[in-house]
């Protein structure tokens, strides 16, 4: 952890000392964003702070071609009054169909099973809104998975995307708590998206005849909206201690657990990480999956300033089209991800053969030794000849890659170093603390390491 703060006298048996931010001494973040205690809260400072600016944008899609086009937004004005509208509806579907609370938490769960789009936001943030919490559910290690995440949370209303119904009907055996299912597109085909690219009118009626066959309400959130702007209802803040999310995660035991995370959790996690470097006016693409930890955990530490959410198209394989049209200056991934980028990108460059080969090689030696120097990112000649033509494919605009969840190979760090032009930092986190935990400073050139501590958090070895 270079340049991290030993707490003098904390070293015991067994246990090295514990670490701390240099700049956080005491372990305290009072201060700025002090008044923002619960996600209800971070969302009303976005709505309110900057109001009627883009805030989450989506490519139009061309049902005819099956192709997309240029982003487009809503603003956090139009965000926030979906929310509301939304989170009213809730309150009477919730009322009429689930209307009983846990009895330990007070607290009434929603699941959310889609990829990352605007509505799985919007439906988290309405859900906020009267202390209701969010349970994650992904379909992509199979649906057996997913049944799993329903069955042990007991989720009774789940708001999902339209391509996901037709098989949990199929298989509404096995999640027999499931009463309301929400669909995130319209049920009249009226805007059609690559979700309902396989349905059509006729389609959709049999799969409500299916549901009301099987004792499922089938209803669409444009509907819900409707109904919650006709009979409004009074927001229900959650508390700090209040639950915001299940997140379920394999761990180290093969299984997957929940992990039960508060807005306390969440709020001192996100807020650390955005004081480790004010980042401000972002432009963000969201592709990693919500049912995870460590997109919200990105998107909302940014909220503390501003941000633009892009979302990707819903292909992963085709994520860099996405960020071509965006144009995001900040990019958030995975290994796994940044991996397969490389390997793609290091073989048309530095690992081809003739005067390509030659000159990126020549480019990267002189380039990374300029960044490890503290000589800037920036190299006139090699970024003209080879590497700004690589940039270009992440959009041309990033000015920060963050890679979390498994340590990232140096030769991948600093290879997205050299081309990017940029800072490339790893991190580390776990869902049990929000994603909150250690990233390399904004200086730190190295390759080796995962950071220090984010303000706010105690670290020890043991």
């Amino acid at each position: 952890m270079p340049g991290a703060f030993a707490v003098p006298s904390s070293e015991v048996p067994g246990y090295s000392p514990i670490y701390r931010h240099p700049n956080y001494k005491d372990g305290s973040i009072n201060g700025e964003f002090s008044n923002i205690t619960t996600l209800h809260e971070l969302f009303a400072h976005t709505a309110t702070n900057r109001p009627d600016e883009e805030f989450l944008g989506t490519r139009e899609y061309f049902a005819e071609t099956g192709t997309f086009g240029k982003y487009q937004w809503i603003t956090t004005t139009e965000a926030n009054n979906i929310v509301s509208d939304f989170g009213s509806g809730l309150d009477s579907v919730y009322a009429t169909y689930a209307p009983e609370c846990d009895p330990t938490t007070g607290q009434q769960a929603i699941g959310i099973l889609a990829p990352n789009r605007p509505e799985w936001m919007l439906a988290e943030f309405a859900a906020f809104r009267s202390r209701r919490y969010t349970v994650g559910i992904t379909d992509a290690a199979g649906i057996e998975s997913a049944e799993q995440t329903i069955n042990t949370t007991g989720i009774r209303i789940i708001v999902c995307s339209i391509d996901k119904i037709p098989r949990m009907l199929d298989r509404r055996s096995k999640t027999p708590s499931i009463e309301v299912v929400i669909s995130m597109d319209n049920l009249d085909c009226s805007k059609p998206s690559a979700a309902t690219e396989t349905l059509n009118v006729e389609t959709i009626e049999q799969l409500k005849a299916k549901a009301s066959s099987l004792g499922v309400v089938l209803l669409d959130m444009n509907g819900v909206i409707k109904m919650g702007r006709a009979n409004p209802t009074e927001p229900r803040s959650p508390k700090p201690s209040d639950l915001c999310t299940i997140c379920f995660t394999s761990g180290t035991g093969g299984a997957q657990k929940g992990a039960l995370l508060m807005h306390k959790t969440f709020i001192h996690a996100t807020r650390g990480a955005y004081m480790t470097g004010h980042q401000k006016d972002i432009t963000y693409l969201s592709f990693m999956s919500f049912a995870h930890i460590f997109d919200r955990y990105t998107i909302y530490t940014f909220m503390h300033d501003r941000i633009r959410v892009g979302f990707f198209s819903g292909d992963v394989t085709k994520v860099l089209d996405d960020m071509q049209m965006l144009r995001p200056n900040i990019i958030a991934g995975v290994p796994p991800f940044l991996n397969r980028i490389y390997d793609r990108i290091a073989a048309a460059t530095i690992g081809a053969g003739g005067l390509v080969g030659f000159l990126s090689r020549m480019g990267y030696r002189s380039k990374i030794s300029r960044i490890r120097s503290g000589g800037g990112f920036k190299h006139v000649l090699w970024d003209a000849l080879v590497f700004s033509k690589v940039a270009k494919l992440f959009g041309g605009n990033v000015r920060m890659l963050i890679s979390g969840a498994t340590p990232l190979r140096p030769d991948v760090q600093n290879f997205f170093r050299v081309c990017l032009s940029c800072m490339v930092l790893q991190g580390y986190g776990q869902t049990e603390t929000a994603a909150g935990g250690l990233i390399q400073g904004l200086d730190d050139y190295s390759d080796d390491n995962i950071g220090m501590p984010n303000p706010g958090v105690d670290v020890r070895l043991r």
